[in-house]
């Protein structure tokens, strides 16, 4: 009887060669652009607490709807021309839309597009019944390459746009917040060079423009000029000649076809008199007849040092960020919240409190509203302005507030007043 044996298949590899582990081939992770790059749109957030006038908040809000048509039509690479583009933008608005917003657009935001004449040949005579009879259509093309740099931009602006073989980038929502935020920033700077020339007029001057975090209070916010439009690209002037009359009106000059219109346009210049110029109006009063008066007597060294205090005053008021101008206006409320406390424990008659008992009848006896959150705020500044007067106590039960009843109330309404005063 013969006996069959059945091997394996790795009964058949020779135990002496060692066995080849797979290669894994690494995958290739796309190429990112840096994180400077991909999130500098959240770096260049638009200032806060420097307001825009009605004017510019207008033109911002027109940007924001030229820069969303345009992105639509971009993405599908349509060709963008103004009559699409304004039919688009006045629905959005609900207003009137013209070539010199474009031109305010072009002003603030140079780089943002790129506008040219176009024939209407290249992008169809259908164009032709929506307003234009030259045979050309202004478009506009969305610039990706709109962020500036250290290089000169203007340059690469002026370029041919035909020259250009970039490649296509759509208009994604991060490129859309990039561009708005820096079309804010521009009308802040244009508001700002205003601010600057009205700092210089004052007397004293002002020299801190660069580090404000608001406005002048006498600055004219509403009354800054509007911006000026920038020109756009017109179509190409061409003087067509049809008719015999065309000709005959471009040959002759119209004196000379009309001899008698000639000589009553010569009588009428040589008997129209000249112009006298105008008298020379005496130099008006810098001040105010009443202010004048009511200076009369005051020494100009003492008028000086009040001008002086006065612009250091308004200095230090547009530096002053927006947490330093919440932390002045609780303090302002202080002393006031300073005498509720002891009358508090005086009504009381007793050496400790309860914090939340004191916190809520200083929100009932405050003559405005205070929530709960903006009284335990109050509370902590007035330990750390008044320390050793008003002390916090941890126990068992909760925190505790005890106040040194034999420490006058003018001390610390003097001493919260010279806070507020340093800090003014």
């Amino acid at each position: 009887m013969v006996s069959i044996s059945c091997r394996s298949a790795t009964s058949f590899d020779d135990p002496g060669t060692p066995r080849k582990t797979p290669i894994k081939t690494p995958v290739k992770t796309p190429l990112k652009a840096p994180a400077h790059e991909r999130f500098q749109y959240l770096i260049e957030k638009p200032s806060e607490e420097l307001v825009l006038p009605y004017k510019y908040r207008f033109v911002k809000e027109v940007f924001r709807a030229v820069d969303t048509v345009v992105s639509l039509l971009h993405n599908r690479q349509e060709v963008i021309t103004f009559s699409k583009l304004k039919s688009a933008v006045q629905e959005m608005l609900r207003k009137a839309f013209s070539e010199r917003h474009l031109g305010e657009i072009k002003t603030v935001f140079p780089l943002a597009y790129l506008f040219k004449q176009d024939s209407t040949k290249n992008i169809g005579k259908s164009f032709l019944k929506n307003g234009s009879n030259s045979g050309y259509q202004l478009t506009i093309n969305a610039n990706m390459d709109y962020k500036p740099a250290a290089q000169n931009l203007m340059s690469k602006f002026n370029e041919n746009c035909e020259t250009r073989t970039t490649k296509f980038r759509k208009m994604d929502s991060v490129v859309l917040v990039e561009r708005r935020n820096i079309f804010h920033n521009s009308l802040i700077n244009i508001v700002r060079e205003h601010h600057g020339e009205f700092l210089k007029s004052l007397d004293p001057p002002i020299d801190c423009n660069a580090s404000i975090k608001r406005w002048h209070p006498a600055f004219p916010l509403e009354d800054v000029p509007d911006i000026e439009p920038s020109p756009l690209p017109q179509p190409p002037v061409t003087e067509k000649l049809d008719t015999a009359q065309d000709i005959l009106s471009k040959a002759h000059d119209l004196f000379s076809v009309n001899p008698r219109l000639e000589k009553a346009v010569v009588d009428a210049a040589a008997s129209t008199p000249k112009k006298a110029p105008d008298a020379k109006l005496p130099e008006q009063s810098t001040q105010p007849a009443n202010i004048a008066a009511a200076l009369k007597g005051v020494s100009a060294s003492l008028l000086e040092k009040i001008r002086a205090r006065e612009a250091a005053k308004a200095a230090r008021d547009m530096t002053r960020s927006s947490s330093e101008n919440k932390e002045l206006e609780m303090l302002s409320r202080l002393p006031e919240i300073s005498r509720i406390i002891r009358n508090i424990f005086v009504t009381e008659k007793k050496a400790a409190l309860p914090w939340e008992t004191v916190a809520v009848k200083i929100a009932a006896s405050y003559p405005s509203m205070l929530a709960g959150n903006e009284v335990d705020s109050h509370l902590n500044l007035l330990i750390k302005e008044v320390p050793g007067w008003c002390t916090v106590h941890k126990v068992r039960s909760g925190l505790f507030i005890k106040i040194d009843k034999n420490e006058p109330q003018s001390n610390i309404t003097d001493k919260l007043q010279a806070a507020i005063k340093q800090r003014q």
